[in-house]
This record gives structure tokens, sequence and C-alpha cells, in this order.
């Protein structure tokens, strides 16, 4: 980029040095007097209007290259398609783009083309179309190709509602992915991809229990994983071979649970355990989707 002090000519560089220096003296004031604007005005034989004008971009920067004059032309991210022009693109967008058909900006534009055509209206450029494209919502383009769904996980303001104090008042089990693929002993051939399932103390932010399988996510995978949470670790770490300590263990007060698992309080774990539970849901939209089961012995007077 060239430097505006090099290329600007001296007829010009000359007045706006004078500008600054008069108003350099009206930018120490912060609210100017009528008296001090008609003198400036007098002394740069321009308009109070105009005063006011670049005294505002003077105080943006205080320096004299923000009263130069703009460049003539077109400027950066005008819009200078025509009336017509607009009413065609901007309705291919809303009808055309932003559908679940997910076309892309090339076949857009090429709609437009064919209407603006067919109606002898000067065809927008594709660079046009797709400064217009670039220029919407992301939430609302997500949420219009992908759906409600989709735009809400990336935008969406997270709202805790979980929180503990003490270990063991609340624990939440989830599920993922785990980013490698299982293979057979024999030929080699892949298997697919584990799930791995975790017990977490809010509290503590430590792991209580695991659960690592290659079946879906399911209640089962959830029993195994709170059952590994609730016992003490020794002699699995042992079998293990395992020379380390892991000493958090304990029935938890408080269980989260991802909603495909809502059934959860009617297994027969729950039954053997001699506990009962109780689902409370999350308070409205913006919450991460988990049920919590509030966990007690039978003896309690709680109702379930």
């Amino acid at each position: 980029m060239s430097d505006p002090l090099i290329t600007v000519p001296d007829s010009v560089w000359k007045p706006t040095v004078k500008r600054a220096q008069v108003l350099a003296q009206l930018a120490k004031t912060q609210r100017c007097s009528k008296k001090q604007i008609n003198e400036a005005a007098k002394k740069l034989k321009i308009g109070r209007t105009m005063v006011y004008r670049l005294l505002a971009r003077f105080r943006l920067s205080e320096q004299a290259t923000s009263l130069l004059p703009s460049k003539p032309g077109r400027k950066p991210g005008a819009k200078e398609l025509g009336v017509d022009q607009e009413k065609v693109v901007d309705r291919w967008i809303r009808q055309f783009y932003l559908s679940r058909q997910k076309p892309t900006v090339a076949a857009l534009h090429r709609a437009i083309a064919r209407e603006c055509f067919q109606a002898q209206i000067p065809i927008p450029s594709y660079k046009a179309v797709r400064s217009r494209v670039r220029a919407l919502d992301a939430q609302e383009v997500v949420g219009a190709r992908e759906g409600a769904k989709a735009a809400a996980n990336p935008y969406r303001p997270v709202k805790p509602w979980a929180s503990a104090s003490e270990p063991l008042e609340l624990v939440q089990v989830d599920h993922t992915l785990v980013d490698i693929i299982v293979v057979d002993d024999w030929e080699r051939k892949p298997i697919g991809r584990p799930w791995l399932s975790l017990a977490i103390d809010v509290a503590t932010r430590s792991v209580l229990g695991f659960f690592l399988s290659l079946q879906t996510p399911s209640s089962a995978a959830v029993a195994q994983t709170i059952s590994q949470a609730v016992w003490p670790k020794a002699a699995y770490l042992a079998a293990l071979q395992v020379d380390a300590d892991w000493p958090a263990c304990g029935l938890p007060s408080w269980l989260h649970v991802d909603n495909a698992n809502h059934l959860l309080w009617r297994q027969p774990w729950i039954q053997i355990w001699k506990l009962q539970a109780r689902v409370a849901e999350p308070p409205g939209q913006g919450f991460d989707l988990h049920c919590a089961i509030l966990l007690f012995p039978l003896s309690s007077s709680a109702a379930v």
C-alpha cells in the first residue's frame, strides 16, 4: 500500500495541514461553542456544517491524513446494482439459496441470470451475487440450509445450569466417539470406532468411571459407567497391572445423562442398588439437552 504523504500533491496537502492546525485547537474542547465554530469556519473559508464534519473525522485519529479529501469513484463494499436487479437477487437468495437443498452460489447465479435475461434486466456479475451471500447473517444461513438445531449449537450462548459445591453432589455421564479405528487381530480389517462413556464429577472435574464399547451408547453403557464410578478402583487397577491411585468413587446424589437415555431411571440396576430415581428436565431452551436423575435410598420419604 502506497504512502498517502507521497501520493498527495502539495496543492492538496498544504490546505489539509492548515485545517488540521485549526481543528486541533477545537479538538482540545469536548464541546465547542458556536463562536468557536464560526471562527474556525471563517479561518478555513468553509461552512459551519463542514467544520463539524471535519472535526468529527479529526477526533477519530487526530491526524492530518484523516482530513484528506476522499478519492472519487466507487467506494469499497458499495452496492451498485439497480433496483430491479436487487429485487431479483434478494428473492432468489431467500427462496432458493436459503433452502434445505443447499444450492451453491454458482447455481444461484445461474438462476438469477436466467430470470434477468428473460426479463431483459442487466445480469449481475457472479462477484456481486457472491458478495450479497457473504453479507448474510451466518446463523440465518445455517438455520435455513441445515435446520434450527444445527444453527443453535454453534451460535447460541451456553447457559450453565448444572453446578455443584461438593464431591458426588452431581455426576454427569456423556458419550463420545473415540478418534481411533479398531481392527481385527487376524486380517487387520477395520471394525469401527469405539464409543467412550464417561462419568465426571462436576465439583472436582474428576473422572469417576468409564466404559468403552463398539456398541451405540445405551442405558447399559450408562449402567456400566456408573457401576465403575460407584465402586473402589483398586482391584480393577491391580487386574490391569497399573501402578496408580484412583481414589474417586461413591454414589452421587444427582446424575445427569443424555436425553437418549431418558428411561434410565426405570432400568433394573436402579432397583438392584435399592435406589429410586427422579427426573428433572433442563430449565427451558438454550441449555444442554440432558436430564437429571436424583438417586436416593428407598427408605427415603421422597416421592418418585
